[in-house]
């Protein structure tokens, strides 16, 4: 059973320690503190959807999302996209994985998926040539045959997981297929 005085006690200690001058931090502890904690990423949110689009374990997609702003794995694709390829699981032979990167207010032109295409959009949006607009975390998938254009929303480049059955035929640019 507690005692009175040990109520009393912790009052008192609580108030002498009220009254005492504040102590500053030792030099660095705030840093020391910050780089303890795990770091987040604004893909956080985003990465068990992406493991299970390209069949990897989630460590290994926080791998890959941390690339995106690293300038030096994108290579020029149909203008005016970048690309990133990725490695991806076994469950999806016969196909091209990657990351799309398009400026924001740029428009991708018209093209003709020649089998299926997956997309997740990581950052920004576009609005499709049928009107619908396409924003982080939705998922577009496109049938094989069908054809669109789609234009980035303004602000922040879109960025987009794609994962590509067969190829794509780009007006203006030429049929990119899957090796």
């Amino acid at each position: 059973m507690k005692d009175v005085t040990d109520e009393l006690d912790g009052e008192a200690l609580a108030a002498l320690a009220l009254s005492l001058p504040p102590e500053p931090p030792p030099p660095g502890l705030r840093e020391r503190v910050l780089a303890a904690l795990p770091q987040a990423s604004r893909f956080d949110a985003l990465v068990d959807r992406v493991a299970g689009m390209i069949d990897l374990g989630a460590d290994a997609v926080r791998g890959l999302l941390a690339k995106i702003d690293d300038p030096a794995g994108w290579e020029d694709g149909p203008p005016p996209a970048r690309l990133y390829h990725l490695p991806y699981g076994p469950a999806l032979a016969g196909v091209d994985v990657g990351f799309v990167r398009v400026p924001a207010g740029a428009a991708f032109p018209r093209h003709r998926h020649l089998g299926e295409e997956r997309v997740l959009v990581l950052q920004g949006g576009y609005v499709d040539s049928d009107g619908t607009v396409v924003r982080r975390g939705d998922v577009d998938p496109k049938p094989a045959g069908s054809e669109h254009a789609f234009t980035a929303l303004p602000g922040t480049d879109l960025v987009y997981l794609v994962v590509l059955r067969a190829g794509v035929d780009i007006d203006g640019f030429g049929t990119i297929t899957v090796p």
